[in-house]
């Protein structure tokens, strides 16, 4: 539900060569991109409309200005994002949140194996103890599973929108709207982390440290209730950043 800080390096490696390709790939789009934007303005209007021809030149001015600055700015907007959801990181992280859950289940696992020692318990109900066991360990790993993807998916998201970058701000001097569902896009992505960290932060502030000191059998239903609480926020997050900012993955793929 939480994540570290930006690690992925994007000005060396793999990412920075498909950079390379793609603002490549749109520098040389640039003078299309601008005959198409005055055709669409001359031929596209109704007989009698005004052109904007003023408005084509005008975009394409700043659109070389934004290539031209591309790394830096976008560079910049990332580590911002990244800073912001930093600050409002909680103390106990996911990693840390999952190393608690399976030392409780370890915890949990022998407290019954020695009980079932103790009372002479049957083989039956050694096994259903098992399984049991191994159904609450089940439930945390999947949950911390989903929390780890959705953070995960988040940072792979951040990659991709910053490498098709170039050809989406491309595109931006026709009028075809694809420069700003991008931008919305990568700001809705950007807001992941900051929303799910203060989500999380909240989640503690309201008692969740106190659930996860259960003992005994609440213990087992403490760790269901918080894994479910961590699935809760990973898949909250996405749906909370596309209503404030306004770009969701419908918007990507409409684009």
């Amino acid at each position: 539900a939480t994540t570290s800080a930006w690690t992925v390096s994007l000005k060396s490696g793999a990412i920075k060569q498909l950079l390379d390709t793609s603002s490549g790939l749109a520098w040389s789009l640039v003078l299309f991109c601008f005959v198409l934007a005055l055709a669409i303005e001359i031929f596209g209007r109704a007989p009698g409309a005004p052109s904007d021809l003023g408005g084509c030149v005008w975009r394409l001015f700043v659109v070389i200005a934004l290539l031209a600055s591309y790394p830096k700015v976008t560079g910049s907007l990332i580590n911002l994002a990244t800073q912001l959801a930093s600050r409002v990181e909680p103390k106990e992280t996911l990693e840390q949140f999952a190393k608690t859950q399976a030392a409780r289940i370890e915890a949990m696992t022998a407290a019954s194996q020695q009980a079932s020692d103790g009372q002479g318990a049957s083989f039956a109900e050694s096994i259903g103890g098992y399984v049991f066991d191994s159904l609450v360990a089940l439930v945390v790993v999947f949950g911390n599973a989903i929390a780890w993807l959705m953070a995960f998916l988040a940072r792979v998201l951040t990659v991709v929108l910053y490498v098709i970058g170039p050809i989406a701000i491309v595109f931006s001097i026709p009028r075809l709207g694809v420069g700003g569902r991008w931008l919305r896009m990568l700001a809705t992505v950007l807001a992941w982390p900051f929303i799910s960290n203060l989500l999380f932060r909240i989640s503690l502030a309201l008692g969740f440290e106190g659930m996860t000191a259960a003992q005994g059998m609440g213990a087992a239903f403490a760790s269901i209730l918080t894994s479910m609480l961590v699935v809760c926020v990973a898949l909250v997050t996405p749906v909370l950043a596309s209503a404030l900012v306004g770009g969701g993955i419908s918007n990507l793929v409409s684009a």
